[in-house]
């Protein structure tokens, strides 16, 4: 796990604190407050429960260690697929997801809501019409 910087964003952290062997924090000193950034891969759909739970566990402790003052971004892949039902969930997300909602993808959503963040998903295709 890690986070390449350039030598700008170099200059505005504080501190970096590798959380386990799939979550690392950093926190940057910006114009307007300090950012928190949690870079995360998070176990795929055919790990164990055990392996998830700890994941998101960890997550959420490292979450609940974060001030309110500060603006965080939770990045990474999450191996999540969040899909454009958004019941339940329309304060965090919208109805942009694609496909169905997968376990990750409900974990990530709970996640989300008992965090009070706001889900965010990206989602780019590359259309290369000679290959």
């Amino acid at each position: 796990m890690g986070i390449l910087l350039s030598p700008k964003a170099q200059n505005g952290l504080i501190e970096w604190k590798l959380i386990s062997d799939r979550i690392i924090m950093a926190r940057f000193l910006t114009k307007l407050r300090k950012l928190v950034l949690i870079q995360c891969c998070a176990p795929t759909e055919q790990a164990t429960t055990e392996e998830k739970d700890t994941f998101y566990e960890t997550l959420e402790n490292t979450l609940r260690n974060v001030k309110r003052s500060e603006i965080t971004m939770v990045i990474g892949d999450l191996n999540a697929k969040v899909a454009a039902d958004n019941k339940n969930f329309e304060h965090i997300m919208g109805r942009h997801g694609l496909g169905n909602v997968n376990e990750n993808g409900e974990r990530f959503a709970e996640l989300c809501s008992n965090s009070n963040l706001v889900e965010s998903y990206f989602y780019w295709t590359m259309h290369h019409p000679d290959r």
